[in-house]
């Protein structure tokens, strides 16, 4: 299929391939960035810029020192986080993920938006929660995710039917 088979090796000898055994390890640290009660994600943790070095050594990882990293308060949005984090539910057997991206939608859909870069990257979080979790609930969503983005489409006598305008 002209895909590089050694990609998708097991040379550690883990559960997964390496390539997947990669994409959970960095689910496994979206999830630790996650705020369950806000259902966004964290922008980062840091103990500030006043550290220069390499990571590990900015902390002593004991509670209440002076190393003490803490969450910004900024937070960050991803469509695509939500839909990969639910077909990774499904290729790793993790419901943790598929949870976490369930929730993350609702905390940041608007399904009234008129953009259709936004209805797109929501049309295919969408679907991958549909096929994650089978649940026909999702598809009204999608129908009206594929209705906006035709709603989107620029008109006139010329060129109708395009989308310049987005």
């Amino acid at each position: 299929s002209g895909m590089n088979s050694d990609l998708f090796m097991d040379q550690r000898r883990c559960e997964h391939s390496d390539v997947l055994d990669e994409a959970i390890w960095g689910a496994e640290w979206l999830i630790k960035m996650f705020d369950g009660n806000t259902g966004l994600l964290r922008d980062r943790i840091s103990t500030g810029y006043g550290h220069w070095g390499l990571p590990e050594d900015e902390t002593d990882n004991v509670i209440g020192s002076d190393g003490k990293r803490t969450a910004s308060e900024e937070t960050s949005a991803s469509l695509w986080m939500v839909g990969a984090m639910a077909r990774l539910s499904v290729l790793a057997g993790r419901p943790d993920f598929l949870g976490c991206a369930k929730t993350h939608l609702v905390a940041i859909d608007q399904p009234e938006s008129l953009s259709s870069s936004y209805q797109a990257q929501r049309l295919c979080a969408l679907i991958d929660i549909h096929r994650a979790t089978g649940d026909e609930v999702w598809m009204d969503r999608i129908r009206s995710a594929v209705e906006r983005i035709l709603a989107c489409q620029s008109k006139n006598d010329d060129y109708s039917g395009f989308f310049a305008a987005s």
